[in-house]
């Protein structure tokens, strides 16, 4: 990736000029030498108090576009030079070897792959995050998270290829999408009533899944939970709400308790 680095003179002349045809409230803050990926057509801003962040400005606030720092346990500041984080961008801090991460409150979205293939073990997500990306969290090594009641959809591939053994989903949670916790150490789960939609596609596959309890009716569950799932579908859509088991893993026979 190519960089140059503008002196200040010419940053504030850029400010000023960017400034007169918007009302980013945010842009009187930048202070910093401002950072311009040539390859992307971005504008970046380094902020000294925090140099292995590279931040883009937006009328909200500060997106966190990507970490170049070495800090295998990261938190991440709630404001920045005066200016609060608000997002994390795509990719932010994928394959950076992070086992803990700690995100403020104040940040609405995470984006696609943003904490992607590290080793975390810990993660904190706040109430205030709305919206998480696909695959935002897989290939790590969590063996457990707190879903926010904040958050609507749990996107493609969020939570896959970790080492989860539980997982509470929230009351708030309307649509579970693909693969979003395939590829865990689960042994049960329950969905909420909330929940209206579920994908299709191995959203709780390569688990061990046994006891699986629905408070809601009316989902098409197909290959949701396993590629084996058997009998579970024409079980549940007969017997509606309660918890459904099988004696093990390999077994297609789900019995509601």
């Amino acid at each position: 990736m190519k960089t140059t680095i503008y002196p200040v003179t010419a940053l504030l002349i850029l400010t000023l000029i960017v400034c007169a045809g918007c009302e980013n409230p945010w842009m009187k803050k930048i202070v910093d030498p401002l950072i311009k990926d040539k390859e992307q057509e971005e504008d970046f801003v380094i902020f000294s108090e925090y140099p292995y962040f590279l931040c883009i400005i937006g009328p909200a606030g500060i997106t966190i576009d990507k970490y170049t720092g070495t800090d295998t346990n990261v938190t991440i500041p709630s404001v920045i030079n005066g200016v609060p984080v608000t997002a994390i961008g795509n990719d932010a801090f994928k394959d950076k070897g992070l086992t803990s991460v700690t995100i403020p409150y104040g940040v609405t979205s995470i984006g696609n792959n943003a904490f992607e293939d590290n080793q975390l073990t810990y993660v904190s997500i706040p109430g205030s995050v709305t919206s998480i990306g696909n695959f935002a969290f897989s290939y790590n090594q969590l063996t457990s998270v707190t879903i926010p009641s904040s958050i609507t959809v749990i996107n493609w591939g969020t939570f896959m290829y970790n080492q989860l053994a539980s997982v509470t989903i929230p009351n708030s949670v309307i649509s579970i999408e693909n693969n979003a916790f395939a590829y865990n150490s689960l042994s049960s789960v329950t969905i909420p009533g909330s929940v209206t939609a579920i994908g299709g596609n191995q959203v709780f596959s390569n688990n061990q899944l046994t006891s699986i309890t629905f408070e809601g009716v009316g989902l098409t569950l197909g290959s949701t939970f396993t590629n084996n799932v058997g009998d579970l579908q024409s079980v549940y859509i007969i017997n509606g709400t309660g918890t459904y088991t099988r004696p093990d893993i390999n077994s297609t026979n789900w019995t509601k308790l």
